[in-house]
């Protein structure tokens, strides 16, 4: 008697509580049953759905299934399966107390854009009465397929170093239709790599379409034999392609001068021998390469006049008496600066041949400077070939008994110079049309 009590009063403590009110169950439900895991592109996922309802209202219920992600093929039972497409199913075991219904389904992922997919089938289902329940089936795909990957180009005749090596690129994979990541290793020589117009190192990687042919141009940096190895990938397989035994030659130019004087046109370097005189419009000038330093000069000297202060009194300046000395100071672009800035403080009032060659680019000032002791003491030691060149690109060769001025200073009131035989210095004041300087910039 006192157990049917307490009964009793849970029951009522609980219909009395507002905290927990009475909510019924659903009367319909679904369960999805199948093998949870990654499935390979072809096979099927085998999905046993049961629909339960309670004191069903009707002896039927609706089915609306529909997918999201990647893209999946389906049978229900046997039947193609349409998404988004409500249809009615019959239970196959109905009365007063529980009505089921048992239905079969193979799911199929499709190939996409990625090697690895997901996705998600969700099935609604509504009873005749209105409620509604539904079940999610998330699925996962990956395409295990073979890559397979050539890369074409000619490697008969060998190309210039100012040239570039046409490759196409193709890599397939069977159901997918995605890109690949192809990452470029040079494994002999030097070089890099232009997609779609931008220079793209080795190392750095770059997409291709899949079951296309992909264009891009290899430039070598140097002569001799180059190799290149590409590792293409979807992030499951990989595959390699390779360009082998691509012989580069300098018969024209190079793009790695050894020391020397050069004809330099884009960024490449012609011996004066290599050199075609119908190319003379092409010329930017003639580049001096040693050990300490690189750097063009300009096809045409610049002249004016100079005088002012003191040049031990231009901050920043580089003031050298030995000649052992400054034809070891190559920083003219710090000279230029200092000179040119030198004409707002009142120590210089004319710095017209630093101030020319600083403003030689109009549209890049700066870009170009008078240069120093240590450059001008290099064009006097490869004179005659400097000579040379500036004859073969329409430019003008320093004359008998003219002087090029250096924007180092050798004393208070002297600057480095040298003619066609001699490095000397000369008093600052210089007025005459003998003394010039050649603009020069780094290279």
């Amino acid at each position: 008697m006192k157990q049917c009590y307490a009964i009793l009063f849970l029951a009522a403590a609980a219909c009395s509580d507002p905290a927990t009110p009475d909510v019924p169950e659903p009367s319909i439900r679904v369960e999805a049953d199948y093998e949870d895991r990654t499935y390979e592109l072809g096979e099927s996922a085998a999905v046993t759905l049961t629909v339960t309802e309670s004191h069903a209202s009707g002896n039927y219920f609706d089915l609306e299934m529909n997918c999201r992600g990647a893209a999946v093929s389906g049978t229900i039972e046997g039947e193609p399966l349409v998404w988004d497409e409500p249809r009615s199913v019959f239970y196959g075991i109905a009365n007063a107390a529980s009505s089921s219904k048992v239905l079969h389904l193979t799911l199929t992922p499709q190939a996409g854009p990625s090697a690895r997919q997901d996705m998600e089938v969700k099935v609604r289902i509504t009873a005749a009465d209105g409620s509604e329940t539904e079940a999610g089936i998330p699925l996962r795909s990956v395409n295990s397929a073979e890559i397979t990957a050539a890369a074409r180009y000619s490697s008969q005749e060998p190309i210039e170093a100012d040239e570039q090596l046409e490759i196409a690129l193709t890599a397939h994979k069977e159901n997918y239709g995605g890109d690949f990541d192809v990452t470029p290793e040079i494994t002999r020589g030097q070089g890099f790599f232009i997609i779609d117009g931008k220079n793209c190192p080795a190392g750095k990687a770059f997409p291709i379409p899949a079951n296309e042919e992909f264009e891009f141009q290899y430039q070598p940096l140097g002569t001799g034999w180059h190799e290149i190895r590409f590792l293409i990938t979807d992030h499951v397989c990989s595959a390699e392609a390779s360009v082998l035994n691509i012989r580069v030659q300098d018969h024209a130019g190079t793009l790695t001068p050894e020391n020397g004087v050069y004809i330099y046109s884009r960024s490449v370097y012609y011996t004066s021998d290599a050199w075609q005189p119908e190319w003379e419009g092409q010329a930017e000038g003639v580049a001096v390469v040693s050990d300490q330093c690189r750097f063009l000069i300009a096809p045409k000297p610049v002249s004016g006049t100079w005088n002012g202060g003191y040049f031990t009194d231009v901050p920043g300046l580089t003031v050298l008496e030995n000649w052992r000395d400054a034809r070891l100071d190559f920083d003219g672009r710090k000279n230029t600066a200092a000179l040119i800035r030198s004409l707002g403080t009142g120590v210089m009032h004319k710095v017209e041949i630093a101030q020319k060659c600083y403003d030689y680019d109009p549209e890049h000032p700066g870009k170009w400077y008078q240069p120093a002791a240590g450059q001008i003491y290099l064009v006097l030691q490869n004179m005659e070939e400097i000579q040379r060149c500036l004859e073969l690109i329409g430019g003008r060769p320093l004359r008998e008994n003219e002087y090029v001025i250096a924007s180092t200073a050798a004393g208070e009131s002297e600057v480095w110079a040298i003619t066609r035989k001699n490095f000397r210095t000369l008093l600052f004041f210089i007025s005459e049309s003998d003394k010039q300087s050649y603009p020069v910039r780094d290279l």
